[in-house]
């Protein structure tokens, strides 16, 4: 199950494997919306950074993406987009710039493929074929200028700009990273979550190790402060970790 903040901190979506995602009051609790056109799991959503942040674009294991308007009166669907062979696993919606704009989204695949695309039209603007295994992870840089994406233990930077042009990979974990965080508000960071009961910190822009912690059990994170100075991950026993890289 992803769940996920909305940009103005007022809603909370779940995507659920019983095809729905839920939209709740992040201070109430209570429902607000239920979203029932996927048939089958949602394994991932993102909400549209703000000023668009009604948007909604969700994603199944059948391989569907759905961009819809959280404030439609008949869950109104923009948009469909099926340009992956297979579940999808991860969804990310980049930066918005320029009035009117709603950016593009990142998705990864069991294909090993990573593919980015026009939330307005469903077209495919780019599709990265460096990955060996299921994407499991896709996230944009804050500026929108880089994506990091991760399928087994490395995690892969690359760049649009105007064609896929990979950086660099970061190969120091020893089993399949399972989430990972751009530091804000500059996206000079990148820390990366496995399943090697890790957390490591590195420069975005060279790989280098900055930092890293080993703890068991780790389930949820990393996340970022907002000043980007503190990092946060969750326990199996309810702990929270917060420490300065």
């Amino acid at each position: 199950m992803a769940i996920k903040w909305s940009p103005t901190d007022e809603f909370i979506a779940t995507a659920s494997r019983d095809h729905t995602v839920q939209v709740s009051n992040a201070s109430t609790g209570q429902s607000v919306k239920q979203f029932i056109n996927h048939k089958a799991p949602v394994l991932s959503l993102s909400w549209a950074p703000a000023p668009q942040s009604h948007l909604i674009v969700s994603a199944d294991s059948s391989g569907l993406a759905l961009v819809w308007n959280f404030n439609g009166q008949d869950q109104l669907i923009v948009q469909q987009y099926h340009g992956h062979q297979g579940a999808i696993n991860c969804v990310s919606w980049g930066p918005i710039t320029g009035t009117g704009s709603l950016g593009s989204i990142a998705s990864g695949g069991v294909d090993r493929t990573a593919q980015i695309w026009a939330p307005v039209t469903g077209q495919n603007l780019h599709t990265y074929h460096g990955h060996s295994s299921s994407v499991r992870v896709v996230d944009w840089a804050p500026s929108g200028a880089r994506i990091a994406s991760s399928s087994d233990q490395s995690v892969r930077v690359w760049v649009v700009d105007p064609a896929i042009q990979e950086l660099f990979i970061f190969n120091q974990h020893s089993k399949p990273v399972i989430n990972l965080a751009w530091s804000r508000p500059d996206g000079s960071s990148i820390a990366s979550v496995s399943t090697d009961q890790t957390v490591k910190v590195w420069k975005a822009g060279t790989g280098a190790l900055i930092d890293g912690i080993s703890e068991t059990q780790l389930i949820s994170g990393p996340t970022w402060s907002l000043d980007g100075i503190h990092l946060a991950c969750g326990k199996v026993s309810g702990e929270l970790l917060i420490w300065k890289p």
